[in-house]
């Protein structure tokens, strides 16, 4: 199998990724991960705009990507991205709310995403398209449907930075976050490989997502095990001693990692997109880079505050 440059632009990305890693939270971790926070902030700004510009322009790559050629909504789609993370940001500076509190929140704000990710995911290619609630957001026919979007906007892809950033308050957050940053890199990475290897006959396993292969999936978790288990081994304190309970955790953040992946896919399916934009070569946009984040981070974060309660 030839190398391709999206290969090495990946590995490119995945290095300078662990480069920032190591220096947010070990180089600068002052004002209580300032830098980190200012950087999730700027991540919800690009990926807003980027998802306005799919909901605007349906079907034209060339427009989507240069978002900001659509001056009149941006505005709207800037405010949307940062409005909730910034409420979280002085909520948790100014009035902290307990970790165990956080934890039961972030599972409750995320069911109605894993709802619409589970009924609205056709599993194989032969399935019949959905007329889903996405169908019906991104086909901009009508003022209502218009002011629904920007409704989901508030909460997609800001809710994910918002958790992130409400859970960076705490201080058991200097071990999960980089650990979950990490696990979310090795899935992502290994499952690209693991597809690009053994892939090529085992695709189109979803509809949303055609190229994804059962090697990848696959081979992916059982290299994010591999590599993550002896992180969440290292700190018993957060993750449990029990060796059971930590791969469950691993598992659960796999999980959670491709429907954060499927849903943004069925985003640009219904979009008629491939990607979201191109401002991150050989990904696509910003919400191409983060969508297994945004449902991986804040859910995992969750499972473990709430099993650093117990």
């Amino acid at each position: 199998m030839a190398i391709s440059g999206n290969f090495w632009m990946r590995l490119l990305q995945a290095l300078l990724s662990l480069l920032l890693l190591y220096v947010f939270f070990f180089l600068v971790p002052h004002w209580h991960l300032l830098l980190f926070r200012i950087v999730m902030l700027m991540v919800a700004l690009l990926a807003s705009v980027e998802l306005a510009a799919l909901h605007i322009h349906r079907g034209n790559q060339t427009a989507i990507n240069s978002p900001w050629r659509s001056l009149r909504q941006m505005p709207l789609a800037i405010i949307a991205g940062l409005l909730l993370p910034l409420i979280c940001a002085l909520l948790q500076l100014f009035l902290p709310l307990p970790y165990t509190t956080l934890a039961l929140i972030s599972i409750g704000c995320y069911i109605p995403f894993l709802l619409i990710a589970a009924l609205h995911i056709p599993w194989r290619r032969s399935s019949p398209p959905p007329v889903s609630f996405l169908n019906r957001l991104f086909t901009p026919q009508a003022a209502n449907r218009d002011a629904a979007f920007y409704l989901f906007l508030l909460f997609y892809p800001s809710l994910g930075v918002a958790i992130v950033i409400l859970f960076s308050f705490e201080i058991a957050a200097f071990v999960v976050l980089p650990i979950s940053l990490l696990m979310v890199a090795f899935y992502d990475s290994s499952s690209y490989i693991w597809g690009k290897l053994l892939g090529s006959r085992n695709r189109n396993l979803f509809a949303v997502s055609p190229h994804k292969s059962i090697a990848g999936l696959i081979g992916g978790t059982l290299t994010t095990i591999a590599l993550s288990l002896p992180l969440l081994r290292s700190y018993p304190f957060i993750f449990g001693s029990s060796f059971i309970l930590q791969i469950a955790l691993i598992v659960a953040m796999v999980v959670f990692a491709t429907l954060g992946d499927l849903f943004e896919s069925a985003i640009k399916r219904v979009a008629q997109q491939k990607d979201s934009g191109n401002w991150v070569p050989g990904r696509g946009g910003v919400l191409d880079s983060i969508d297994s984040h945004l449902f991986a981070h804040p859910l995992f974060c969750a499972l473990c505050f709430l099993l650093l309660r117990g």
